[in-house]
Parts: C-alpha cells; sequence; structure tokens
C-alpha cells in the first residue's frame, strides 16, 4: 500500500519556515526542508507553519515523497526541497523503498536518518 507508515523512532523541532505544503517530505534539523542526507533530521509526519512544532520520523518503515519515479525495493536518497531519489554510484543512503512509485507519490521507506550520508569518500 503506498504510504504505509509503521513503527518508527519519532523526533521533533521547530520549524524555521513554512512546512505547510511539506507534509513527508524530508526535514533538517534546523526545521527547514532538507537537500541531502546530511542535513537530514526525518520525514514530517505534520503540516507546520514557521514556529510551530514538527514532528519528523527518524528511523522505520515511514512515508516520504518522490522526486523522481521509483522502483520497489532500491536505496534512496534525500535530494533538492525534500524529496527522495533513487542513489546514483557513490551516494549514501537513507533507506529502501517497499513499493514502485512516480514521481510526486508518497512512497514508504524503511529508513534512518541519524546515520545517513549524503556520500562516500
Amino acid at each position: 500500500m503506498a504510504g504505509e507508515r509503521g513503527e518508527v523512532v519519532v523526533m521533533g523541532v521547530v520549524a524555521g519556515e513554512d512546512l505547510s505544503a511539506a507534509q513527508y517530505k524530508v526535514i533538517a534539523m534546523d526545521g527547514t526542508v532538507a537537500n541531502n542526507n546530511t542535513e537530514a533530521l526525518g520525514s514530517q509526519t505534520t503540516k507546520a507553519q514557521l514556529g510551530d512544532a514538527v514532528s519528523c520520523d527518524v528511523s522505520g518503515r515511514m512515508v516520504c515523497v518522490s522526486g523522481a519515479a521509483l522502483a520497489k525495493s532500491i536505496a534512496v536518497k534525500v535530494v533538492t526541497s525534500g524529496f527522495i531519489a533513487a542513489v546514483a554510484s557513490g551516494d549514501g543512503s537513507c533507506g529502501t523503498t517497499f513499493e514502485a512509485v512516480n514521481s510526486g507519490d508518497q512512497v514508504s521507506i524503511l529508513g534512518n536518518f541519524a546515520n545517513a550520508v549524503t556520500d562516500f569518500q
């Protein structure tokens, strides 16, 4: 089922910008939309405005928003505007997809943002 959420580790942060249109996008530790794995805190589960509390799924089965078409069971990374996309050679991964989806769709992943890196040196 697309966009299914399971057991997760949740963390909160204060929204550093209006995130009301960013539900399930990946959020950075400063409460803004993340642009890569290194700055990612987790997938936003709420619709927060500037200064509001934001709840983020950090580790476990969570929902994200795809920035490109994704196949089932592939490694993904955080890309610009809080989307996730397939990793390329040398990229770090923040999770693995449970299903195939089109660009812009919600996708369930088994993710771990606590240990995600943007690339391997």
